[in-house]
């Protein structure tokens, strides 16, 4: 896994560690002054602080071992918990139980952790071990001395901690399991609109997905946006002379051929049949009319291996001007009967104030 993402992780993950650090630091800082600092913590907290700095700097020289330095400095942190719980559960720092509290609210920071870096069963490996580690001498000292070797606030507070522990590693594992399903759902859910939104002859949108996108211009774009309407000359003729496999190819090859012509910004999909829409935004007719016909020519130059030379007629319209996305479609299929009418191969813009049709090379200023 390489990447910004993945970079991104490191750097969030080095934040946690230098925040980790100044807590410890300030911790050290502030027990030693109060008189709260126990034996343990006289030497676990340097030895936190040089586990953190280890792992930092060995991030940073040897990347490629990143995911052993990450894993080293967890379960460090992890031994360190460890060994608190141990001292304080078997020598009963009772008097003390700042340091136990201390302990045992600090210790889900590390689950948390674990479960936000560390992919699934790894994080629920971690997280289980050091809570099943650190909770190995309380039990033990229960079944071997019962409840009443502990005072009644060590007690309260070891029963408490560890049923807050489990109910955050319950409550991330399920987490973590239902992020899973979400994520496959999710992606089922893309997959199928995908599906849905595609023609799976040509892989172009299909009349769906072509609507999907128009809607994304609302009911009038700000910008001139141009529709192209065209279907392939004679089609019909084609299926019955070559066959409907050769249909589908012409079908395919021509999709392809248009798409490479097209910028990013524009779209073709198949309306129905033999039938194709371009939509091409911050388009006036001119340059609508302009593209239609390269698109026209470098189809008709193309020679299909079985059929030959194949053509299309184009009608289109701009949607432009408060004019309504049905009333731009209906422009664009008369201009389209109009092309057909006139021989094929060919493109036609229909003028609405005279009804008269232009084809190829226009007059801005004839049209409204």
């Amino acid at each position: 896994m390489d990447g910004p993402l993945t970079q991104r992780r490191h750097t969030i993950l080095a934040i946690v560690i230098v925040c980790g650090m100044l807590c410890v630091g300030a911790l050290w800082w502030f027990e030693t002054r109060a008189g709260l600092i126990s034996e343990m913590d006289r030497y676990g907290y340097p030895a936190l602080l040089a586990i953190f700095a280890t792992g930092l700097l060995a991030s940073v020289l040897s990347p490629s071992h990143r995911s052993y330095v990450e894993l080293g400095c967890y379960f460090g942190t992890g031994l360190y918990f460890i060994a608190a719980v141990t001292t304080f559960s078997i020598m009963q720092s009772g008097s003390n139980l700042y340091t136990v509290a201390n302990t045992l609210q600090w210790m889900p920071i590390l689950y948390i952790v674990a479960f936000i870096f560390f992919e699934k069963k790894r994080a629920i490996f971690a997280g289980l071990s050091v809570f099943l580690l650190s909770i190995l001498a309380p039990l033990a000292v229960f079944a071997t001395k019962g409840g009443q070797f502990w005072d009644v606030p060590l007690g309260a507070l070891l029963i408490n901690g560890y049923a807050v522990h489990l109910m955050v590693l319950l409550t991330l594992s399920l987490f973590i399991m239902l992020k899973d399903q979400f994520v496959q759902a999710s992606e089922l859910a893309r997959k199928m609109e995908s599906t849905a939104h595609t023609d799976q002859l040509t892989s172009i949108p299909n009349r769906r997905g072509l609507e999907a996108i128009l809607d994304r211009y609302g009911e009038a774009p700000t910008q001139p946006v141009t529709l192209i309407l065209l279907d392939i000359d004679h089609f019909k003729r084609v299926n019955d002379q070559f066959g409907h496999l050769t249909g589908d190819d012409v079908l395919c090859s021509t999709a392809k051929l248009i798409k490479r012509q097209l910028r990013p910004t524009d779209a073709i999909g198949r309306w129905g049949g033999e039938e194709f829409l371009i939509i091409a935004p911050d388009t006036d007719l001119q340059a609508g009319m302009s593209l239609a016909d390269h698109l026209r020519r470098t189809v008709n130059a193309s020679i299909h291996s079985v059929v030959g030379p194949v053509s299309f007629s184009a009608g289109l319209a701009v949607w432009a001007d408060g004019r309504t996305l049905r009333d731009t479609l209906h422009l664009a299929d008369r201009s389209l009967y109009e092309a057909k009418r006139q021989g094929r191969n060919r493109v036609e813009a229909l003028d609405i104030l005279t009804g008269r049709t232009f084809g190829n090379v226009i007059s801005l200023s004839r049209l409204h």
